[in-house]
């Protein structure tokens, strides 16, 4: 490793310029039937009618009163149709209304009073439990979260140390899908980005190099891969996440690099818990704590030099899922 690399480093951090939800009664007589079982009917009696007993269709003579010549009011008797001694007996019921009869006087069927005892006391599926699709972590997913937070970059060698840090807005867009109810597989992108980093560089061999200072530059990092989110229960807010990929630590400057050949990269890694809360049947909006890490190298002529980069943020999170 050659030495200076540090050195040049902080040359190009210092010395760039300018600044991101009825029956009816059958057994009722056909032709009323007149009281009594036998055939005789006596005439009505008459105080001047003979003892003897009238035959069938005599019509009794006129009262007294109206033979003087007083007319009379009561209307003649009128004849009587006898009927046989024996009435025939009243039709029978129909089969089906006795039966009927004999259905609805009776309890109902144990089974039948069981099933209509569960449809009472059973409310509709659909009443019961909610749509397994509202306020129900599966399906597709897509996250875009956005915050405050920190990044940070270090190297030592030789005796020099240098660091780059200061105050970043973070932020990631994430899309997959559940591969089970809480459970998120995707991919996705997370950023950082600090502009005018304070710069710190230290000699121990030339202790009057030293030196602090804010760069003109802006410090980025940037991180593609994989991503998971898991709710532990798909109706709730906890959820925690990961992050695996590819990282790349840049520093810019009017949008132009200003290292001399490639910016550092190597693996990423993210970590973070969060909680959100329905605000639709589908979308939810919360917070989450991250911490990312890149294991970043910087190659440049034959040397190299590690430099190791932290960035946490405090995110507000923005999810469909």
């Amino acid at each position: 490793m050659k030495k200076g690399t540090i050195s040049r480093w902080v040359w190009v951090l210092m010395c760039t310029a300018a600044t991101a939800h009825a029956q009816s009664t059958a057994g009722s007589v056909a032709g009323r039937r007149l009281p009594g079982s036998s055939a005789r009917v006596a005439a009505a009696a008459l105080p001047d009618a003979p003892a003897a007993s009238a035959p069938i269709g005599y019509a009794a003579p006129a009262p007294a009163s109206e033979q003087n010549g007083v007319a009379a009011s009561a209307p003649e008797p009128e004849k009587v149709e006898l009927e046989e001694d024996e009435a025939a007996p009243p039709p029978p019921k129909p089969r089906h209304e006795s039966h009927a009869t004999s259905m609805d006087s009776e309890d109902p069927p144990a089974s039948r009073r069981e099933n209509e005892e569960s449809a009472e006391s059973t409310p509709a599926e659909s009443t019961k439990t909610p749509s397994r699709g509202a306020h129900f972590h599966d399906g597709f997913y897509l996250q875009i979260a956005l915050g405050p937070g920190y990044l940070g970059a270090s190297a030592s060698e030789a005796g020099e140390d240098l660091s780059v840090e200061g105050g970043a807005i973070t932020g990631s867009l994430w899309i997959g899908g559940s591969v089970t109810p809480g459970f998120v597989l995707g991919g996705g992108t997370l950023g950082a980005v600090a502009v005018n980093p304070k710069v710190t560089y230290t000699n121990a061999n030339d202790p009057s190099s030293n030196l602090t200072t804010t760069s003109e530059a802006t410090l980025q990092l940037q991180m593609f891969g994989l991503v998971s989110d898991f709710y532990p229960n798909p109706r709730s807010g906890l959820h925690l996440q990961a992050m695996l990929g590819y990282a790349v630590l840049s520093s810019r400057r009017n949008g132009q690099s200003t290292t001399s050949n490639s910016d550092p990269s190597g693996l990423g890694l993210m970590g973070g818990v969060g909680y959100d809360g329905w605000v639709s049947d589908d979308w939810s909006i919360g917070v989450v704590v991250r911490v990312a890490y890149a294991a970043t190298r910087y190659d440049d002529a034959g040397s190299s030099l590690s430099l190791p980069t932290i960035a946490p943020g405090l995110l507000a999170t923005f999810t469909y899922n």
